[in-house]
């Protein structure tokens, strides 16, 4: 019995297995472990502290959420279908490369409705998410006006440029602006990759290698590059159909 209703407690069937889940455990799944912008991470029964504090964290994160849809707009997609639509079976397919005209019928993915929908609210997201990233970086463009305002446009641009190149050895050096660099091959593999955890609703492997500065000692886990990638990414990927999962594989002490 936890607070004012039952919940129930999964028993391992193996009986040295050291009992992980509790009540607030199962509580806290949907909302916390699970994306959820309804919910505040910061009002989870698993803290230990009063009920009427986990309530006003909610309530203050709520209107905080609400300011935020209202500054920069918020995600828009309905589904008109009103029955549950039909899931692929990807059991006998490698890889899930399943071809359009496989899909089961009414199935999302032969959807051009639904699809053209999905496209239209993904790409304003993304522009949401970079326009917050300028932000939080110091350039705040939301606002800005195309013809006024080009050259500062052309500046924040420069200073968050990923650099396509043919081939390694065109890689830029260090004294020339920009966030990252990939070669044309690596970008088309990344778009490939990325469609295709969207048709199939798959997972999305963030891998990170490197030293202690990639591993992130001397600094809170949270504030590594992989977290902070995944804290900022993971809701994105979630409205876009697929789970994203960080990982951070770093090692010191190499060099």
């Amino acid at each position: 019995n936890n607070n004012d209703h039952h919940i129930a407690v999964p028993i391992s069937a193996v009986p040295h297995a050291v009992p992980s889940l509790t009540a607030e455990n199962i509580e806290n799944l949907h909302g916390h472990y699970v994306h959820d912008e309804h919910f505040s991470p910061f009002a989870s029964p698993l803290y230990a502290r009063p009920k009427m504090e986990l309530q006003a964290e909610q309530k203050e994160f709520l209107q905080k959420m609400e300011q935020v849809r209202s500054d920069w707009g918020s995600w828009d997609f309905k589904e008109e279908f009103t029955k549950i639509r039909p899931l692929a079976n990807y059991e006998k397919v490698p890889y899930k490369d399943m071809k359009r005209e496989e899909f089961p019928d009414k199935s999302w993915q032969t959807d051009e409705d639904y699809t053209r929908t999905l496209i239209s609210e993904g790409r304003k997201l993304m522009s949401r998410m970079r326009e917050g990233i300028y932000a939080e970086y110091g350039h705040p463009t939301k606002d800005f006006d195309l013809n006024e305002d080009k050259e500062k446009i052309k500046e924040r641009d420069a200073l968050f440029e990923v650099h396509v190149v043919e081939t390694i050895g065109d890689a830029p050096d260090h004294t020339k602006l920009g966030v990252a660099w990939i070669t044309e091959k690596g970008f088309e593999a990344l778009v490939k990759k990325l469609l295709h955890g969207m048709m199939t609703n798959d997972e999305f492997y963030y891998i990170m290698g490197g030293h202690s500065a990639a591993a992130g000692h001397g600094n809170n886990f949270q504030q590594q590059y992989t977290m902070q990638f995944a804290n900022i990414m993971e809701p994105v990927f979630h409205k876009l159909g697929m789970r994203l999962i960080a990982r951070n594989l770093a090692m010191g002490g190499l060099g």
